[in-house]
């Protein structure tokens, strides 16, 4: 029987491993540990994208991503509760597209992030127009091709890369994807991204490849990706 009156938490060091989830690579799918102190830092930085987005507290936000990202998204899904952003989430494959046009149809957004090509692809099919689906938004955050798709149709998007478990930002205006540097390290290894852990992690990766093409670019003292 489990206990319903033990509140206390279970203790472990800030650096130890305390959740695996997985992160994709050009070598495979391997185990992505994370520490407490892991979560707390990433959490801290996507507050930092939020507030790049512009998002404001009390006005709702759409997350886009597969169970198996959960630990990538998490630390969103933090910092939206920190910031009192109230959020829903729905899946990136097709079958799910009926959740996400629900969300959008029904409550007041002011975002939406993960939007993936399968989504964009099945709300097209229902005939959804884009510029006035997402027109009233302040951000669209959608993955590399949907965000094409996206400005081909005059919907400005911002493009968010996967590397590995790492989220990198680009704005609608390009100049490159910006990532948490004090956390990681991209580098472009015969023209393909490869991630690097620069801090103290549960998952200390040393320039494992991603499988995406790209180089990197430093732009305003920061390190900026590109995909080609």
């Amino acid at each position: 029987m489990i206990p319903t009156n033990h509140a206390t938490p279970l203790k472990a060091p800030a650096g130890a491993p305390w959740i695996v989830g997985v992160a994709h690579f050009a070598c495979g799918t391997l185990p992505y540990p994370l520490s407490r102190r892991d979560i707390e830092r990433d959490s801290a930085w996507a507050v930092t994208v939020y507030e790049r987005l512009g998002l404001q507290a009390g006005q709702m936000i759409h997350l886009i991503g597969d169970g198996a990202e959960e630990v990538s998204w998490w630390p969103f899904e933090n910092a939206a509760m920190r910031l009192h952003i109230p959020w829903i989430q729905a899946e990136s494959g097709a079958f799910d597209t009926s959740r996400t046009d629900m969300v959008i149809r029904r409550f007041k957004l002011q975002a939406i992030l993960g939007l993936s090509t399968p989504v964009l692809d099945a709300l097209l099919a229902l005939g959804r127009d884009p510029r006035q689906f997402f027109g009233g938004l302040r951000a669209v955050v959608a993955a590399p091709a949907a965000a094409r798709k996206l400005a081909a149709l005059s919907v400005p998007a911002w493009t968010l890369l996967q590397i590995g478990p790492v989220f990198a930002f680009e704005p609608p205006a390009g100049g490159g994807a910006r990532y948490d540097e004090s956390e990681w390290r991209v580098d472009a290894i015969d023209g393909e991204l490869a991630l690097s852990s620069v801090n103290a992690r549960a998952a200390p990766f040393a320039k494992l490849r991603s499988g995406l093409r790209g180089r990197v670019e430093i732009v305003d003292s920061e390190r900026r990706v590109f995909l080609e």
